[in-house]
């Protein structure tokens, strides 16, 4: 409704209300859906007047709760210079869990004018909120923060072309952890894969720069620099700092590299479900679905391929919504020896996805097909009907937001 431009109708806003006081998680878009009336009915009511009053911070605190971290959510995207300035009076009179959950919000929102707000958490004697400070201060567009550490490793990691060998990646690691590291995000007992302490000292150094610094600065692709990576004995150190860093910075080019080294079993380069929501549904389809064998049933023992089908960004491109119900009917229809208990999770989970996940235009072809799995024979028949009640929920929704409003009368 909040996209269309629409607001509740007036004999809905008491329900609506209360709807918002008991799931709070659901209250963040409320306020823009209310209209004048709205407002003022909800400022006559104690219980529903905080969900419009998001201004006081009284009301969004402490961070740590459910409400407070959506309300403040609420006033970063409706009027950012005054969250910003609540921020910067109250942050300082929290403990460090409390800001370190104020200032995790600001993800989404991270402008060059937050430097000043961030950086003094640095100092922190809590390593969480600094680890959380410079996470942030790294992605901040033209980071001071991403200078200072880029000076500090590109002396650890080179990149070397010979004629006979071709490109190589070379690893030259700190012979000690300097105390001004701790400035710059960096933790001296850190959590490494092997390569031991000053491995991690270089992976954390990794996972703040974004990815892209290396790939430029050397002109070669990201799975080429993967594909070296492996090859070296803190490879997995290495690789685990630039997945974490494609996932912070965003960044597609970096995260298809990771996409493909999970596709072909790399298991160096390990899972990459969390960096493929940065793919393009369409460009993430055309390297997942060719990699289905033609009769492919599903299993809770997944192939590569069934991992990355369920983390591409929604909503699913066509072709994956029919790859996905093709392989449902498949698997259900004619399970493998008649077993269909071997990948009962990942149909609840698959069907669940269709629920959420697919496009407006793909509802109705989507629920003639499973309505086409509604029979006593077949199992998780539960949980198809869910999904198909929450599908016709969603198409009369659209019809009814689509409709010229009405009397409230």
């Amino acid at each position: 409704m909040a996209t269309r431009g629409l607001r509740i109708p007036h004999r809905l806003l008491g329900p609506a209300l209360d709807h918002a006081v008991a799931y709070p998680e659901l209250g963040g878009e409320l306020p823009e859906l209310l209209g004048n009336r709205g407002h003022w009915l909800a400022q006559q009511n104690p219980r529903w007047r905080p969900l419009v009053a998001i201004r006081d911070p009284a009301l969004w605190r402490p961070a740590t709760s459910e409400q407070g971290g959506h309300l403040l959510r609420t006033l970063l995207r409706r009027d950012p210079a005054q969250a910003r300035a609540l921020l910067r009076t109250y942050l300082p009179q929290e403990s460090p869990g409390g800001q370190r959950a104020f200032i995790n919000q600001l993800y989404p929102y991270l402008v060059p004018d937050d430097e000043p707000l961030l950086a003094p958490y640095l100092a922190s004697p809590d390593p969480g909120l600094r680890a959380s400070a410079a996470q942030l201060l790294a992605c901040i567009p033209g980071s001071a923060l991403v200078e200072q550490l880029w000076t500090v490793a590109q002396p650890f990691l080179s990149l070397t072309v010979q004629a006979a060998r071709g490109p190589e990646l070379r690893v030259s690691l700190p012979s000690r952890w300097q105390p001004d590291w701790q400035a710059l995000g960096l933790e001296q007992q850190a959590l490494h894969w092997g390569g031991g302490e000053a491995a991690s000292w270089l992976s954390q150094m990794l996972r703040l720069l974004p990815p892209d610094r290396w790939s430029t600065h050397w002109h070669v692709a990201p799975r080429t620099l993967l594909q070296l990576a492996t090859r070296l004995p803190i490879g997995p150190d290495i690789i685990a700092g630039w997945r974490s860093a494609t996932y912070w910075h965003q960044q597609p080019e970096w995260a298809l590299a990771f996409l493909e080294g999970h596709l072909t079993g790399s298991p160096a380069t390990g899972e990459s479900t969390l960096t493929n929501r940065f793919i393009p549904g369409e460009q993430a389809a055309a390297l997942i679905l060719p990699c289905i064998p033609p009769g492919a049933r599903l299993s809770d023992t997944p192939a590569p391929w069934q991992q990355a089908l369920l983390s591409i960004q929604a909503p699913w491109p066509r072709a994956v919504q029919r790859q996905v119900m093709d392989l449902l009917e498949d698997t259900l229809l004619d399970p493998p020896e008649g077993k269909w208990e071997e990948a009962g999770e990942c149909i609840r989970t698959l069907v669940w996805f269709l629920e959420q996940e697919i496009d407006e235009a793909d509802q109705q072809e989507v629920a003639y097909r499973l309505h086409r799995l509604l029979t006593p024979k077949l199992p998780h028949q539960e949980r198809i009907r869910w999904a198909l009640k929450m599908i016709h929920l969603k198409i009369h929704l659209r019809r009814s937001l689509e409709e010229p409003p009405g009397s409230d009368d």
